[in-house]
């Protein structure tokens, strides 16, 4: 038989900002997150941002508004951004966390209560996974099950001879049910 593809959107928000999506909608949200401090992904993305606002940026104007990538809104914990300030590592920490906090509880809100989470991280430091767990946990959601999944290749060379983590774990939440009304999170 053939088979009818649903209708499909695709938006470019930030992913605290989901108001295009409405409350108890969506039956699972997948996602791999920001690695914490690895990667600075809007530095890294400038280079491609210059490229493609030449193309694409005729077709699309409105993705390529701005001269270069916005650095200030990523969820990394970045501590040049507080360069300067007295505690920058501690500051991009607890700047990372909220911004997690932020994106989880719009998961939280857009998610069914019978909706799952699923998500994708890898880091060696016990900051990072705090900030994520503490995330997940003021949103509103339960980590109900991990899993380690060796993504590496242990001959890569990318991280051979380093203490590098050779492998993602995968997170599946659930919503956490409220005991009382006053205990909603969204």
């Amino acid at each position: 038989e053939p088979v009818t593809s649903p209708p499909l959107t695709l938006t470019c928000k930030s992913a605290d900002q989901l108001d295009n999506i409405g409350d108890g909608s969506i039956d699972c949200v997948v996602m791999d997150p920001p690695y914490y401090d690895n990667v600075m992904y809007a530095e890294l993305s400038d280079f491609f941002y210059v490229w493609l606002k030449r193309t694409a940026g005729y077709v699309y104007p409105e993705l390529f508004r701005l001269k270069l990538t916005n650095k200030e809104s990523e969820a990394v914990a970045n501590a040049a951004l507080f360069h300067g300030q007295k505690g920058a590592r501690e500051l991009a920490a607890r700047d990372y966390r909220d911004k997690m906090a932020s994106i989880f509880t719009e998961c939280r809100r857009v998610l069914k209560s019978d909706g799952i989470l699923t998500l994708m991280f890898t880091h060696k430091a016990t900051g990072a996974w705090d900030a994520l767990a503490s995330g997940l946990m003021e949103a509103g959601f339960t980590i109900t099950a991990s899993w380690p999944i060796n993504t590496e290749s242990e001959g890569s060379l990318h991280i051979k001879d380093k203490a590098a983590a050779n492998s993602t774990i995968f997170l599946v939440c659930r919503p956490r049910l409220p005991r009382d009304k006053e205990d909603m999170v969204y």
